[in-house]
């Protein structure tokens, strides 16, 4: 199934992008790293989004055969918001630190 494979890669690439990110945030303290990590986050999530919203309509239809490879797909591509957020804290955390 097409959808599966490329909900993998999008879930893979969003983790791999967003780390990258979070790591060039962690090493240099510029402000230009959060306006790119925001837009980032918001295209991310609208493809993510679209891509999710497939998939849920292929498990609705797939047989229960199928249902188990969409199902492992759409955990993997809710994995990536728990990272996110936790991304997200750390860097508002340090933050916050650096400006008191």
């Amino acid at each position: 199934m097409l959808i599966t494979t490329i909900a993998k890669k999008s879930a893979r690439l969003s983790l791999l992008i967003g780390t990258l990110l979070f790591l060039i945030a962690e090493l240099f303290t510029f402000n230009a790293i959060f306006v790119v990590g925001v837009i980032y986050v918001i295209v991310a999530f609208i493809v993510n989004s679209i891509i999710l919203f497939i998939l849920f309509l292929q498990l609705s239809v797939a047989s229960p055969d199928h249902r188990y490879v969409i199902v492992r797909s759409i955990l993997l591509l809710l994995f990536n918001i728990p990272v996110a957020i936790l991304y997200a804290w750390i860097l508002l955390a340090l933050n916050h630190k650096l400006l008191l």
